[in-house]
């Protein structure tokens, strides 16, 4: 199943929404992963506030989302917007992903989004502690000698 984002807000450098979504679907072929981007963009010219017509349209896709049991999108949520709009948008998801304050141009901000730090898509290494993975070694070579787990024609 696809996992959806929705980015809300501005950026400083008032980066391209086009470019912008081509960048994080590159970003997410290139991984190997199921997920869509969208960008709800607001900009200094209207004051930071993003199109009403839009969120209004992400509200009424995660009701439709929830009352059909699927999963809804998950916000993140960029420091240049206003208010009233925060405001909205945490009523749509009390718990979007929130990013750091400012310091994210276009392309800094795809780098984050596929980062392990902001915890959105599934890292292909994985950490654990010494006894852990000693413990999953034996277990996956036990796994491999059993005749049951060997192709036999």
């Amino acid at each position: 199943m696809e996992q959806r984002f929705v980015i809300v807000g501005g950026l400083a450098d008032d980066h391209d929404r086009g470019n912008l979504i081509a960048a994080l679907e590159a970003r997410t072929v290139s991984a190997g992963l199921k997920l869509s981007w969208d960008w709800i963009k607001s900009s200094a010219r209207e004051g930071w506030r993003p199109p009403l017509k839009y969120l209004n349209q992400l509200s009424a896709s995660v009701d439709r989302d929830q009352k059909e049991g699927r999963q809804p999108p998950k916000l993140v949520l960029l420091r240049r917007l206003n208010k009233e709009s925060r405001a909205r948008v945490l009523t749509i998801d009390p718990d979007p992903v929130l990013v750091e304050p400012d310091k994210f141009s276009g392309p800094d901000l795809v780098e984050w989004l596929f980062s392990a730090e902001a915890g959105l898509t599934p890292q292909s290494e994985w950490v654990a502690e010494t006894r852990l993975a000693a413990f999953i070694c034996i277990l996956a070579k036990l796994l491999r000698k059993k005749s049951w787990n060997k192709d036999k024609h």
